[in-house]
């Protein structure tokens, strides 16, 4: 399957739709990597993390997400700041609606914390 061409104006749209819904301020950067959506996300007021999304991609795989400056070892973070989203489950996804699956993406997989809520996830509150 070929590549979907996504605008990241509508990927970081659905990014703050959903992070306002979970009341975590976001805002939008110039990321460093080519064709990365740059995405900052506070989840308290001492701790703000810096991630590059990609909005395009395989329309039947998760988007690659990476986590930019960490100097840290962090659970579900590669040595180079690539984020796990594999859910190991399996899904079902509706390949016209990237944005929201880019959103679902950053909220859902990184930020999930011990009693599943991004507000109080190891990631965004260590």
């Amino acid at each position: 399957m070929e590549a979907a061409s996504v605008d990241p104006d509508e990927c970081f749209r659905a990014v703050e739709a959903l992070c306002g819904e979970q009341g975590l301020k976001v805002e939008r950067f110039e990321s460093k990597a080519k064709g990365y959506l740059g995405i900052r996300i506070a989840g308290s007021e001492t701790n703000v993390w810096e991630l590059n999304l990609a909005c395009d991609g395989d329309p039947l795989s998760l988007p690659n997400l990476f986590l930019e400056g960490n100097k840290r070892l962090l659970a579900h973070v590669s040595y180079h700041g690539g984020v796990c989203v594999n859910d190991g489950q399996g899904l079902s996804m509706d390949s016209d609606r990237r944005p929201d699956i880019a959103a679902r993406t950053v909220l859902e997989y990184p930020f999930r914390g011990r009693d599943s809520s991004p507000r109080t996830s190891a990631l965004l509150n260590p």
